[in-house]
């Protein structure tokens, strides 16, 4: 999560850095690399609610989860 721009996740433990990835951009990499390796772990943490603006972070990772769901789901 943190590694996501603070425009689309300002909720994390430590003070966003602007320039990270959209959540486009998080969800091209997750199915590129579902796409290249088998996949048999997958974490998302460092969510803060207190920090967090609108649920911005709350719906990128919900949105991450089911990104990781239907790379999973693909990998049969």
């Amino acid at each position: 999560m943190d590694s996501l721009d603070p425009q689309v996740a300002p909720g994390v433990v430590f003070d966003p850095v602007p320039g990270g990835l959209s959540v486009e951009d998080m969800e091209e990499a997750i199915r590129s690399v579902f796409a290249r390796f088998r996949i048999r772990a997958a974490t998302l943490s460092v969510y803060n609610p207190e920090r967090d603006q609108y649920d911005k972070t709350l719906r990128a990772g919900l949105r991450i989860i089911e990104v990781l769901a239907e790379a999973v789901r693909e990998m049969g």
